[in-house]
Parts: C-alpha cells; sequence; structure tokens
C-alpha cells in the first residue's frame, strides 16, 4: 500500500472515530398536579340568619361560569430543520356538585407526548420528550407544555362567611443525556377576596431542570429538581354585613425540552482526512505525468 492511500485511510479513520460510537437517549419529563380539592364554608355569625352561601360569577352584570382552560402544545424540529406545531386548547365550562367540570387534553406527536387533566376535584400536566441522538447530521428539537389555569374564576361570598380551600400538591422532573434544556414543574394556588380583591393568600411550588447554557456565566441556569408534595389551606373571610366578591386561581404548568446538536468532527480529524486527499491528489498527478 502507497503513501497516499496510508495516508487517506487514516484521514477516513480519525473522521469515523471523531462522532459518537453509540445512541444517547435525550429524555425530558415533568409533572404537576393540584388533587383533592375541596371548598367549605363556615358561618362567622349566627346571628345574622344568613346561610353561607357561594356563587361562582364574575362582577357586573352577568354571570359566567367558573372555567378552566388547558393549553396544550408540542413542537418538533426534524432533521431536516422543519418545524411543526401540535395544539389543542380545551376549556372545562362550568363548576359543578363536584367543583371541577372534567375534561381533557392528550397529544403526541413523534416522541413527544402532553396531557392535561381537569378531574372533578383536581387539575393535572405532564409532559415527556425525548430524542434518539445517534450520529446525527442535522440538529433536532422535542418540546412540550402543558398549562391547565382558570379562566373565570370570580365568585360572591355571602356576609360573615369564612370560605376555605383545601387540597394536595405535587411536581416532579427527570432527564437523561445531556442534551436537556429547560424543564420544570409548577403549581400555584391564591384566594383573593374582597370589595379591590386586596386581601389574599397563596402557594407556589416548582421543580426545575436546567442545562440551558449561560452565556453570561458560561455555566448553566439554576434550578432545582427536587421533587414537591404536601397539602395546602387557602382560608379568608367576609367580615362585612354585605356579599363580597372573590377570586380563587389555581393552576399547573409542565414544560420539556430536548435538543440534539449534529456531530461535528474534531479539527484535527478534519486536518489529517484533508492531508491525505492532498497526497492522494499529488499521487494521481504524478502518475499521469508518467502516463503522459
Amino acid at each position: 500500500m502507497n503513501l497516499s492511500r496510508i495516508a487517506f485511510a487514516s484521514g477516513l479513520l480519525a473522521f469515523a472515530l471523531s462522532a459518537p460510537a453509540h445512541a444517547e437517549l435525550l429524555d425530558g419529563s415533568a409533572f404537576a398536579s393540584i388533587t383533592h380539592v375541596t371548598i367549605t364554608l363556615q358561618e362567622e355569625n349566627p346571628l345574622d340568619s344568613i346561610t353561607p352561601s357561594v356563587t361562582w360569577a364574575s362582577p357586573g352584570t352577568g354571570a359566567k361560569p367558573y372555567a378552566f382552560s388547558v393549553l396544550n402544545s408540542i413542537s418538533t424540529v426534524d432533521g431536516s430543520g422543519h418545524r411543526s406545531e401540535t395544539r389543542d386548547d380545551k376549556l372545562a365550562p362550568a363548576i359543578g356538585a363536584n367543583i371541577f367540570t372534567p375534561t381533557s387534553s392528550s397529544l403526541t406527536n413523534g416522541t413527544a407526548s402532553s396531557q392535561g387533566l381537569i378531574a372533578s376535584n383536581g387539575i393535572s400536566s405532564q409532559v415527556h420528550v425525548s430524542i434518539d441522538q445517534g450520529n446525527p447530521t442535522h440538529s433536532q428539537e422535542q418540546s412540550a407544555n402543558v398549562y391547565v389555569y382558570p379562566a373565570d374564576s370570580y365568585f360572591e361570598l355571602s356576609p360573615f362567611t369564612r370560605i376555605t380551600v383545601t387540597g394536595s400538591y405535587a411536581t416532579s422532573v427527570a432527564s437523561a443525556g445531556t442534551g436537556e434544556w429547560p424543564t420544570f414543574a409548577s403549581v400555584y394556588g391564591g384566594l383573593r377576596l374582597g370589595s379591590d380583591l386586596d386581601t389574599s393568600v397563596s402557594f407556589y411550588f416548582q421543580s426545575a431542570r436546567f442545562f440551558a447554557p449561560d452565556f453570561e456565566t458560561g455555566g448553566a441556569l439554576p434550578g432545582d429538581p427536587t421533587p414537591r408534595s404536601g397539602t395546602f389551606t387557602l382560608s379568608l373571610s367576609n367580615t362585612t354585613s354585605n356579599s363580597t366578591y372573590g377570586v380563587l386561581d389555581l393552576r399547573v404548568n409542565t414544560s420539556a425540552m430536548v435538543r440534539s446538536v449534529a456531530s461535528v468532527p474534531e479539527p484535527e480529524a478534519i486536518a489529517l482526512m484533508l492531508a491525505g486527499l492532498g497526497v492522494a491528489s499529488v499521487s494521481a498527478r504524478r502518475r499521469q505525468q508518467k502516463v503522459g
């Protein structure tokens, strides 16, 4: 074997070795829920002879239902750079005897899946995205997001009445591989009351993983992936002799993204392969000169 063939073969070998030797699964998932929700009313002035009551409506003329929206979406960028969007927004139209009117939204697009759920006494969202990176020649991306929140959650509370909302919450995130970008799960609950809705109580918890680069520091964006779970109580009183308006706000949000990067040969491998091609080219010209 002559010198040109040896150099060319060495360059090809180095080029091949510079690519990932095995497939790598890039994976991200998140889950958030608020469950076991109960709403109770307590009479705080037994002498007023008014039965405690709550009526779900919006302030002003015309009642609107207490409603939840499920915003569900998936975005995919394939190896050729083509982006596709899948979206499904649903509304649970009214409050009922079991607090919420159930509905759900489920999406699947390639290796991404997401679901938003409204049960009779709670809400939840979950997402999962993954890419089998292998030896990609083009970048790929999968992302999914589910946001469940109340649309019109105003209520009218009777005089001298305490409203108490209790329930359970949970958040968690998971990932595999090094191509994960922002992945998080969060829950929020708030209760406001009064003529200007100026009295409030709330809670917020989040689990988050971030491997996206921080371009200012060169590190990674912060995030605490610790799972969160527990119970909550939101309670306020209407201490006036008139009915007053309030707002109950419960939300869950999950989001995940993974992005693969096209394999790029090491500079040394490229240089060696080009050198091999150069030697082969010179050798070929010399052979042609000898033949001529």
